[in-house]
């Protein structure tokens, strides 16, 4: 002990003569002063919050920290608090952690704060001289609710947390001080998990995915002299024509094999990737399509190694030789179940890791039929991350990079202290087993508490998994479509998506310019409208509302109507959060939100026309318990004077979609937009002549009488403007009487010059009731409303048309009828011949490259499934010719555009307007690969 003491005191001699040359005279208590600023000025308290499989003690708890300490302590000046909760708990607890955390600092204090806090700027902690007079840090007590970092479970939890704001960015750090992560946690996993190309979360490394092997019976492939092909790589996968002969040969030598254990279906999902979308709601269905990618290269088919191609696979004449390989042995009943029949089988699969294959060595060769592929579960199950208002960003990465890249720290928290919590045992081949104490349990999940490969093996794992597990990893693929949802993708191209509740606990939307004569179509509102026009001018609000079919969520409607206002207003609506405060999983008190005060407030728009009145819609979405209150204003001023009726039932009006009609509207299109329909396009060009520059509207009509109701299309064209003009439509009327009103609202900005478009054309079409007319009229918009003329032409044909530049939702219409016909055409086929025959033809008529004649098909079933879509008295040429350019477009990956200036006619100023065509099925996912830097680099 003696000798000790004079080693430390050296020590200390030392540390202050260092001190005293190089700073010079000072006295005892400015040493003092400078050495507990220097031991100090890094040391901190962080919180790592984790999951255990069993509740743990608080004894327990504090064992394990301390054991976590004795290396963060002296490793990073840092005193670690682990906060353990069962699964059940965890995630209300650390939510409820940092709602209180975040409510209790306004947030641009908490990010002040911890954005000099993660700079490891030098703090004021507590130090004491030990018994040994030496300096010792008293690390401070952590905040209340204090979250550093955070183990994530799950893709849902993720991407909450990722749109709440919760999560710090982590690049900068993986690219400096944490770079070393990258070394033992694979690529794959942290390549998958960046959203929107950056790292917010650290996946657990761990064995990715599994291999499907094909395996073919050693003796038989011996016997029929197919071992070759195995060994030179030319069977490659399932349908190859190698694998077709030797099959046949084991059918007409071998009955008591069967052919193949397995299904026809699994073996078609292993040639290609198959598009097949929902129209409807445009999600993706795990269906046979006549549209999809063909497998070349199975270690390529990778996120960002390879993009899915969207071509007409029977098109493809591999795929057609290899499909009607794959339909033979269907059809010859190849396939079964050799367990059911008691037989063994010739051709089998099975799937495993890289140490699967030992027990099949010796009867089987074996061929790769998928690599293990990174799935949503493998990525985001199991992760670590740091919050945004972290004491330390850099400091928590610090401790999780140690988590990552040190066995005896990320051991520790996993089996907590050896000789306490477990025990290791080591057998003659130095294979490492853990045993758990049994009187002093902590239980903890190896995939949930860090890098899986630095741990010891659990006692019912083989003892080189992870060793076989690095194996597998480095030949890993990430799915190629991991994270895209078609329809949400889809929606920011044009497409609306499903409405549903987001993370505030609602979701509002909010319509104005309704008109009194539509609305008053419904018989309920029609009558509260006019007794609030006989009360006088005011506000009346006409609130109702209902439960879904769940019984837990509720949608209130509010109807406002104001009749107080001087001009044409628009109703705003302003959102704010209420609180309350609840016991938290501690037994804290935290803040949680429980609903929402709107503030409903009319404007007048000057310069808007007198109308008098503004009515609107506010629609809220919550769940039953959530708070919404309203308050009601006017130009900002209080308005108390509000008058509300109230009906416990759902009133739902949408003017966009009644008993009575429907209306599609489509502004803002372009002479070039419209080039492919030869009805618009001459009727531009014959009848709205741009060389004119007077101001003029012009409408082409249309009426078709359908079997129930009428189908009335106006398309709109003034041109000769010489300003920006905003088009707006209004729907007025009464019973039986439909009027569409089309607004021209010039702006007052710059002048247009000669090479931009001198016109504004829109597209609208009306599905009425056959008892409801339906007529047109315009006006222009100012300080007031004036009509203005209508040059109206009746087309004798329907200039139908489909909306180009976004999403072309006839498209997908026209894969899913293909497909659908296209099926039902493959299970007619009873023999080979027939079979045979269909593809052939199907090959001629997917091929979108070339347009062939009707009679070059031979297979009636094709020709009948032509004349069928075309319908009756159309010529299935021209739907041919329409099917073939449709699927050139689908194909597309890149948005087509082309100039286009009317033939003949004599115009004032260059039309430089782009075509953008169709946003095809292809464009939609290229886009998506472009967007999250998804696209392989270019050679």
């Amino acid at each position: 002990m003696k000798n000790r003491l004079i080693c430390l005191l050296l020590c200390l001699v030392m540390v202050l003569t260092v001190v005293l040359t190089s700073c010079g005279e000072k006295t005892n208590g400015e040493l003092r002063n400078e050495l507990t600023e220097k031991a100090s000025a890094s040391a901190m308290t962080l919180t790592m919050w984790v999951v255990s499989e069993e509740p743990v003690s608080e004894a327990t708890a504090k064992e394990v920290n301390d054991a976590l300490n004795a290396i963060t302590k002296p490793k990073f000046k840092t005193e670690l608090i682990v906060k353990f909760f069962t699964e059940a708990e965890y995630r209300t607890a650390l939510e409820n952690a940092i709602v209180a955390f975040e409510s209790t600092v306004p947030g641009e204090a908490v990010t002040q704060a911890t954005t000099a806090a993660s700079g490891d700027a030098a703090v004021t902690d507590e130090t004491r001289v030990n018994d040994l007079g030496l300096i010792e840090i008293v690390y401070p007590g952590a905040l209340e609710n204090q979250v550093d970092l955070i183990y994530i479970d799950g893709e849902g939890m993720f991407n909450d947390f990722v749109e709440s704001g919760w999560l710090a960015p982590l690049d900068e750090e993986l690219s400096g001080n944490s770079k070393k992560i990258k070394e033992y946690v694979a690529n794959t996993l942290i390549s998958a998990v960046k959203q929107d190309g950056v790292t917010y979360a650290i996946p657990n490394n761990n064995v990715i995915g599994e291999y499907t092997y094909m395996l073919m019976d050693k003796t038989l492939m011996n016997k029929y002299a197919q071992q070759g092909y195995v060994q030179k790589g030319l069977i490659d996968n399932f349908c190859n024509p190698y694998v077709f002969s030797f099959l046949d040969q084991v059918a007409q030598n071998d009955p008591d094999y069967l052919p193949v254990d397995g299904t026809y279906e699994d073996c078609l999902n292993l040639m290609a990737h198959y598009w097949s979308i929902d129209p409807d709601n445009y999600s993706m269905l795990q269906e046979f399509s006549a549209f999809g990618y063909y497998y070349t290269d199975l270690t390529e088919l990778s996120r960002g190694s390879v993009i899915l191609g969207y071509e007409s696979l029977f098109a493809n004449e591999k795929f057609a030789s290899n499909f009607l390989g794959l339909n033979k042995c269907r059809l010859n009943n190849y396939f079964g179940n050799a367990a059911e029949l008691d037989k063994p089988a010739a051709v089998r699969f099975i799937k495993g890791d890289a140490t699967t294959l030992r027990q099949y060595e010796d009867d089987y060769y074996a061929v790769i039929v998928e690599y293990p592929t990174a799935s949503v579960e493998d990525i985001y199950s199991n992760m670590f991350g740091v919050y945004s208002h972290s004491k330390s960003v850099a400091r928590s990465m610090e401790i999780l990079t140690y988590l990552n890249t040190n066995a005896d720290f990320r051991n520790t928290l996993q089996y907590g202290k050896e000789g306490v919590h477990y025990t290791l045992t080591t057998d003659a081949d130095n294979n490492v087993t853990v045993e758990y104490d049994r009187y002093n349990r902590y239980i903890m999940d190896v995939y949930k508490t860090g890098n899986a490969f630095l741990a010891y093996p659990e006692p019912d794992m083989s003892a080189d998994i992870w060793e076989s597990g690095k194996v597998q990893n480095r030949y890993s693929l990430i799915e190629p479509l991991l994270d895209f949802d078609f329809a949400e993708f889809a929606a920011t191209l044009g497409v609306q998506p499903t409405v549903t509740i987001d993370s505030k606990g609602y979701n509002l939307s909010v319509t104005s310019g309704y008109s009194k004569d539509v609305l008053s179509q419904n018989a309920t509102l029609g009558a509260w409208l006019s007794a609030c026009d006989a009360a006088g001018r005011g506000t009346y609000v006409f609130k109702t509302w209902g439960a879904d079919e769940s019984n837990t969520n509720l949608t209130t409607i509010y109807y406002v109507y104001n009749t107080e206002l001087g001009s044409r207003a628009k109703l705003s609506v302003t959102e704010t959060p209420i609180f309350t405060e609840v016991e938290g999983a501690n037994g804290e008190t935290v803040s949680r939100q429980i609903g929402v005060d709107l503030g409903f407030d009319y404007t007048d728009e000057a310069g808007a026309a007198p109308n008098g009145y503004g009515l609107s819609m506010v629609q809220v979405y919550s769940k039953k318990a959530y708070v919404h209150n309203v308050a009601y204003t006017n130009d900002g001023e209080e308005n108390t004077a509000v008058a509300v009726t109230e009906q416990d039932a759902l009133l739902v009006f949408d003017f966009l979609n009644t008993k009575d009609y429907t209306i599609e509207i489509y502004n803002g299109l372009s002479e070039a937009g419209v080039r492919d329909n030869q009805i618009l396009t001459q009727w531009i060009k014959e009848k709205c002549p741009t060389i004119d520059r007077t101001v003029t509207t012009y409408a082409l009509s249309y009426v078709e009488e359908l079997e129930d109701k009428n189908a009335y299309t106006f398309v709109f064209y003034r041109n000769g403007l010489n300003y920006i003009t905003a088009t707006d439509l209004q729907v007025t009327g009464n019973d039986g009487e439909c009027v569409i009103n089309m607004l021209y609202t010039p702006s007052s900005g710059k002048k247009l010059d000669d090479s931009e478009p001198h016109y504004v054309m829109s597209y609208v079409r009306v599905l009425a009731d056959k008892d409801v007319t339906v007529s047109a009229k315009a006006f222009t918009v100012g300080k007031n409303m004036t009509a203005v003329e209508i040059v109206n032409t009746e087309a004798t044909e329907d200039p139908d048309f489909t909306i180009l530049g976004n999403l072309d939702t006839e498209l997908v219409k026209v894969m899913a009828a293909l497909n659908e016909g296209i099926n039902a055409m493959i299970a007619e086929c009873d023999t080979y011949e027939e079979l045979e025959s269909l593809v052939k033809d199907l090959g001629i008529l997917l091929d979108g490259s070339v347009i062939h004649e009707i009679d070059d098909f031979t297979d009636s079933r094709v020709i009948q499934f032509i004349r069928s879509c075309a319908g009756a008295g159309k010529d299935p040429q021209v739907y041919l010719n329409a099917i073939h350019e449709d699927l050139a477009l689908i194909a597309a990956y890149t948005v087509m555009q082309t100039q286009y200036t009317p033939e003949g006619a004599e115009v004032l100023y260059e039309n430089k307007e782009p075509f953008v065509y169709y946003a095809s099925p292809y464009a939609v996912y290229y886009q998506w690969m472009e967007t999250y830097g998804f696209l392989p680099a270019e050679t």
